[in-house]
């Protein structure tokens, strides 16, 4: 058996932040967990109890995405994007979607302040680097975006809880600082 889902919607035109406004100069913001669903999902294939009891953030995480429906109508009615889209596929193939849309490059500067404690407790458990889970997690349904730098105070008064993850420059593709594993894009299944 086979599901399938289709949605519509309409926009005002007005607040309408697309995938290809990101410029050189502009700073990369992430709001929402990065790479939790992606350890969650891991802990549930891998079965063990204990680490459903010990790592339930990061289960509940995959189980449970909070999609940020009223922060994404904000930074649109607010004007403080330039480009954005939810963080479905991880940040790495975030970060290369909006390279390719908005032709620029985006290097990724995703630090601690990216990582939440359960995802970094569960990485050093399986002694593995968090960075693979924040670069190469998907399903975490928070929002990748990117604001112009005289944007970014208000960005933080605003929501509080983004961070910054990086920024776009000239040229192309994705360059990450501070991580040399390989980033893969998050399947769906």
């Amino acid at each position: 058996m086979h599901f399938y889902m289709t949605g519509w919607g309409e926009a005002d035109g007005k607040s309408l932040v697309t995938r290809y406004g990101a410029r050189p100069g502009d700073i990369l913001f992430s709001l929402g967990p990065l790479g939790e669903a992606k350890a969650g999902l891991e802990i549930l294939k891998g079965g063990r109890a204990a680490d459903k009891k010990r790592f339930k953030r990061l289960v509940r995480s995959f189980w449970e995405p909070r999609p940020f429906l009223e922060e994404g109508a904000l930074i649109g009615v607010r004007a403080l994007a330039s480009a954005m889209l939810d963080n479905s596929d991880g940040l790495g193939r975030s970060a290369m979607i909006l390279s390719e849309l908005s032709r620029c490059r985006v290097r990724l500067q995703a630090g601690p302040d990216s990582v939440s404690p359960a995802l970094a407790a569960y990485a050093a458990a399986k002694g593995r680097h968090w960075r693979e889970y924040v670069l190469s997690g998907g399903e975490d349904y928070g929002l990748v975006f990117t604001a112009r730098p005289g944007k970014a105070g208000l960005v933080k008064k605003l929501l509080p809880a983004a961070i910054a993850v990086g920024r776009v420059e000239k040229g192309k593709g994705v360059v990450v600082e501070g991580y040399e594993g390989k980033i893969e894009s998050f399947r769906h299944f």
